[in-house]
């Protein structure tokens, strides 16, 4: 990387600019504000730019890319053992790096002997990726002057980018990676069952398809025993620990509709992992209406947490301060539940005074307030902060000329209302001169410590000064039926009531479906027949984690691989559960996985929106919620903070009012009128699954807490003695016991055990063309659904303006026709000639002057006569909203659901599809309609 040119700073103008600050602070402190015996380690970074010499943006979506900033040749980790600027600083690094390498990400040990911290070498060979360097991170003891890479092997050292290192406790160390260790052996356990959809093992990239996820593992002092913790499928990163010794960081949730960085918790074992704070649209807004992100959090003496408030990019690494109130508020305008109605907010505070604009350089906004690129709050009662602070500079030459060096000036006047008379070039802001100053939010006065040198930036500070250690939260030791879970690989989900939205109070409806009972209570009453009851059935959904096209040997998906929606990615189906009538439930899930979940109608659809927040249990973790469905970061917030235990209100389910309470209306199945009894706060699905461990499904005996790959009703709970038990039923892929199944191809391999015996790598993937097309092609007494929906070579108007052939479409190579047609608006069709058209409608267009003014020529308004198509006002047949949301669901069960289109007199297809295909479907389309579940299928269009 050549330097640049543009990078000559007038550090003469910025040095008297600090020297100006410096002499408006308060008489008598002089530019040292007393931190004379703490010693201070920074890294010394140069101001990455391109080949070009032109200045590179970091963006927080790329923490280790080279083009992105997230490497710049010639950074190296330095100490002061004071702050006083006449003391000299000694280089940490330089004996490892050359000068060639880069360091970031530094943190220190509570007693402030260590410090921990991530460096990277330089490239050997900047031509050939295959040997590129990996961030690694490295341990500095202080006591002894000795520095060491903490993974002592090259091999184990190189398996992926460590970054983000922060001591636990107990010593061991918490940091983020792309190693993604423990979801390579889940993939290959995918692999191995029988039918299995044969993926490698690999790191997957994130969501939007940058670079692969960074999430968050543990390891010993000694690099030993490396484990993964979070299994987001975007980044985690930027972890610390807080007082009560659970881990801190900042989560980028890019799932779907979601798209901002957030704090989240867990413990150091990777259990119970929380939101924290920020999933409101409105915690990221700053002082001028700019989206920023919530990154690199430290907790404070009072307990607040400061982060370090920026865009994604284009702000030159730099951002605003906010101080965020998080013991009392989930969100700046959503107090806990405790302070609901007590605090109005808003939970978030500027912690400088500065006008920070966070407005897109590129667009050529200013900050003439300067910046910040992190901040380290001193933990001595103070109030004080130590911050990387970029004094604002500007050029007012022209940027885009190569064969002029740029001169860097203060951003004051003149130069700020600068505008070149000749070419209009105004001023444009440069990165900014990043020095370390302290900060005092007692009295909102800062002061420069360290300047720094031309073309370099000083960031990433700590101070070593001594701290109380957190409390050590050790790894759960599990007995009994946890550890039986975990040597099955799986957790347990335990929901209280799905009916419980965050309202505190219970109001009879899951989104658009309703009953008519008042309480919750009542709706539990086996007097309700199922019927009655709108929530019926739990999916378990999987993320699919995609490969990085930049690895060797794996595919470069195109768009057209998702089908029409590439944000939904890929999914896979975990399996289903029954939802008892008090909305709880309770079933296994398979640990280190990211999964999702979703409320189901009786015929298998999703009631409401997705659920687009992953979870995660480990081994043998019961995970615990009221409720879990979030809802839209811009969705009209919930009343009640939900998705926090520690914040959120009682759940609406109390359960069982006291232990051996007899529940009325019940008799146990297999029994004679034995009633169900259960103990103080059970849930009725604690109560089933203790009471029934094991049921028969299909003829196999499994756990009850087992998932089914299958839709499958029992009413466990009706006594014959009130009334006639609710009718069993099943929608199964597999004939199984008299229930007829799929006749064309099973998105489950017809041999593998998953169908009678669920265990945690069993997966149901759906592909069109191996799943759905065959539906339509199918041969069936009222007639293949092709044998109406169909052009017969061009020469008829298919059914209902719906072609659902397999021929490759017209408009998308990569698509079949029926497709197609299905998710895309299409052109109304016509016989003409004996030839089918599009339908076409004449468009008389005036013809405009400069002005807008219609032109006029011999007295004649001139126009231009065209045929445009008609499109189809009905829109496309399917959603990828799902199958309640999508006409054509409508159309095969003749009911009105929520597509927002009535339905049409024409033919009744209620009868034409059979419940397992209604149900197959209903599953593919809630999951987005895909048109590849499967990364690795080879039919899958590449770029």
């Amino acid at each position: 990387m050549k330097q640049s040119k543009s990078l000559s700073f007038r550090l003469v103008a910025v040095s008297l600019y600090v020297a100006a600050l410096s002499g408006c602070t308060p008489s008598g402190e002089g530019a040292n504000p007393g931190l004379v015996d703490l010693p201070v380690v920074y890294a010394k970074r140069t101001i990455p730019v391109d080949d070009d010499g032109v200045p590179v943006h970091y963006d927080v979506r790329e923490p280790v890319s080279p083009d992105m900033g997230g490497f710049s040749a010639g950074g190296d980790l330095y100490i002061r053992t004071t702050t006083s600027a006449s003391v000299a600083e000694k280089n940490i690094t330089r004996s490892v790096t050359l000068g060639l390498g880069d360091v970031k990400d530094v943190n220190a040990s509570h007693d402030g002997k260590k410090v921990v911290f991530s460096l990277r070498l330089a490239d050997p060979d900047p031509n050939d990726p295959a040997d590129d360097p990996t961030w690694n991170i490295y341990e500095y003891d202080v006591e002894n002057d000795v520095l060491h890479r903490v993974i002592a092997l090259d091999s184990d050292a190189d398996a992926g980018n460590d970054i983000a290192p922060a001591y636990l406790p107990d010593g061991r160390i918490v940091f983020s990676s792309d190693r993604q260790k423990d979801a390579k052996s889940v993939l290959s356990d995918e692999s191995a069952i029988a039918g299995g959809i044969g993926k490698p093992s690999f790191s997957s990239i994130d969501e939007d398809g940058r670079t692969k996820a960074m999430v968050l593992h543990v390891m010993d002092a000694t690099g030993d025993n490396i484990k993964q913790i979070s299994f987001n499928q975007s980044h985690d990163l930027d972890p610390t620990v807080m007082p009560n010794g659970r881990i801190l960081f900042s989560r980028w949730e890019n799932a779907v509709a979601n798209n901002s960085i957030n704090l989240y918790t867990m413990k150091p074992d990777g259990s119970d992992v929380q939101m924290y704070y920020g999933e409101q649209a409105a915690s990221h807004l700053d002082n001028n209406a700019n989206v920023v992100q919530l990154t690199h959090p430290r907790v404070m003496s009072d307990g607040r947490v400061v982060v370090l408030a920026r865009p994604y990019t284009d702000t030159f690494a730099g951002g605003d301060l906010l101080i965020i109130d998080g013991a009392n508020y989930i969100d700046t305008n959503r107090p806990t539940f405790a302070n609901w109605n007590i605090l109005t907010g808003p939970g978030q505070t500027r912690a400088v005074t500065a006008n920070v604009n966070n407005a897109s350089v590129v667009d050529g906004n200013i900050s003439v307030a300067g910046r910040y690129s992190s901040v380290f709050p001193l933990l001595d009662g103070s109030n004080r902060l130590i911050v990387s602070k970029g004094v604002c500079q500007l050029t007012t030459d022209d940027v885009n000329d190569p064969n002029i060096i740029i001169n860097d000036r203060p951003c004051i006047e003149p130069y700020l209302s600068f505008v070149d008379p000749i070419t209009n070039v105004t001023a444009t802001e440069r990165p900014p001169a990043y020095g370390l100053w302290i900060y005092d939010l007692s009295n909102n006065t800062e002061r420069p410590l360290f300047v720094a040198e031309a073309g370099y930036m000083l960031t990433d500070v700590v101070v070593l000064q001594p701290y109380d250690r957190p409390d050590v939260i050790a790894d759960e030791v599990l007995t009994g039926e946890a550890l039986t879970w975990a040597t099955e690989h799986v957790g347990v989900l335990s929901i209280r009531s799905v009916y419980d939205m965050g309202i505190g109070q219970f109001n009879c409806s899951f989104f658009t479906a309703t009953c008519a009972q008042s309480t919750l209570a009542a709706l539990s009453d086996p007097a309700v027949t199922a019927d009655q009851r709108p929530a019926r059935f739990l999916r378990i959904i999987k993320a699919v984690g995609l490969p990085d096209p930049d690895d060797a040997g794996m595919p470069d998906l195109a768009g057209t691989a998702f089908g029409r929606n590439r944000s939904l990615g890929m999914r896979e189906i975990i399996g289903y559960a029954p939802i008892e009538p008090d909305g709880s439930v309770k079933v296994k899930v398979p640990a280190n996985v990211a999964f999702g979940i979703e409320v189901l109608d009786k015929f298998g659809r999703r009631l409401g929106r997705r659920h687009d927040n992953w979870l995660q249990v480990k081994p043998g973790e019961t995970l615990q919620c009221n409720g879990c469905h979030n809802p839209s970061p811009t969705a009209p917030q919930l009343p009640y903070p939900h998705g926090r235990s520690d914040a959120v209100a009682d759940s609406i389910n109390p359960g069982i009012p006291s232990d051996g309470y007899e529940i009325p209306n019940t008799q146990i199945t297999g029994t004679t009128e034995v009633p169900y009894a259960g103990n103080y706060r059970e849930t009725l699905a604690d109560v089933r699954t203790r009471t029934l461990p094991f049921v028969n499904i299909g003829g196999s005996v499994i756990t009850t807490l087992s998932p089914s790959m299958n839709v499958v009703f029992h009413d466990y709970w009706t006594s014959p003695l009130l009334r006639t038990p609710d009718a069993s039923f099943s929608y199964t892929y597999a004939a199984v016991m008299g229930v007829g199944g799929l006749n064309t191809a099973m998105p489950l391999d017809p041999a593998s055990p998953c169908h009678t015996a669920w265990a945690y790598n069993c997966r149901v993937v759906i592909n069109y063309l191996d799943h759905i097309q065959p539906i339509w092609d199918a041969a069936r007494a009222s007639g293949a659904c092709v044998s109406c929906h169909t052009t017969t070579g061009g020469t008829v108007v298919p059914a209902g303006q719906l072609d659902l052939t397999s021929v490759t479409s017209d408009l998308e190579a990569d698509h079949v026709t029926s497709f197609q047609e299905l998710f895309f608006d299409d052109n109304l069709q016509e016989i003409v000639n004996n030839l089918l058209v599009d339908q076409t409608t004449t468009v008389i267009t005036p013809v405009l002057d400069a002005n807008g003014v219609q032109v006029v020529i011999n007295g004649v308004p001139q126009v231009v006569i065209t045929q445009e198509p008609i499109v189809n006002p009905n829109g496309p047949a399917m959603s990828t909203n799902g199958a309640r949301s999508s006409y054509f669901m409508e159309k095969m069960t003749n009911t009105e659901l929520n597509a927002g289109r009535a339905l049409s007199g024409t033919t009744d297809h209620s009868s034409f599809l059979t419940a397992a295909e209604l149900r197959l479907i209903a599953e593919w389309l809630d999951l987005g309609g895909q048109y590849f579940n499967n990364p690795f299928d080879s039919r899958a269009p590449q770029n």
